[in-house]
């Protein structure tokens, strides 16, 4: 399910329909919000500063505070007392070289070009994977490239083999 499914899905178990959750955003209607629902327009997340006005009326309404969090991307998820990522620490830019350093060998290795569409992807998959491991609780051990390598082939899933 892409994200503005999601977003749509979040909205109805609310009980919003389009028009009532943009009026209670502070829109004028439907038409001011729509877009975000429309997956020719998003794809992987959604702007930060719509999720967090977003945020409060879903919650209100049960949808849990992380879940709709993760539509603006992983590293919003660590936003959940409405700061944001305060400063490097709170992103894993150190885990995140790791790996693109391991797709590139990888890539290089095995002779596969990759479309930097293709590769933004995959980072954005090991963002992803980072943050549920942190989520459930669950240590992150720092990696070596040689490590990160093995990982790889997972990411990028069976249609490139």
């Amino acid at each position: 399910m892409d994200v503005t499914q999601t977003l749509r899905t979040m909205r109805e178990r609310a009980g919003y329909s389009l028009d009532s959750f943009a009026k209670d955003m502070g829109y004028r209607g439907a038409s001011s919000i729509q877009r975000y629902e429309d997956p020719r327009e998003y794809t992987d997340c959604l702007p930060y500063k719509f999720v967090k006005k977003a945020l409060p009326l879903l919650v209100k309404r049960g949808i849990p505070e992380a879940e709709v969090l993760a539509l603006a991307g992983p590293l919003a998820r660590t936003d959940v007392d409405g700061g944001g990522a305060k400063n490097l620490d709170d992103i894993p830019v150190g885990r995140i070289r790791i790996f693109v350093e391991a797709l590139a060998e990888f890539c290089n290795d095995k002779a596969l070009v990759l479309s930097p569409r293709d590769q933004g992807d995959i980072v954005a998959r090991i963002c992803r994977w980072y943050e549920e491991e942190v989520a459930a609780g669950r240590e992150v051990p720092y990696p070596s490239v040689a490590e990160a390598k093995r990982f790889i082939p997972l990411l990028l899933g069976p249609r490139l083999f």
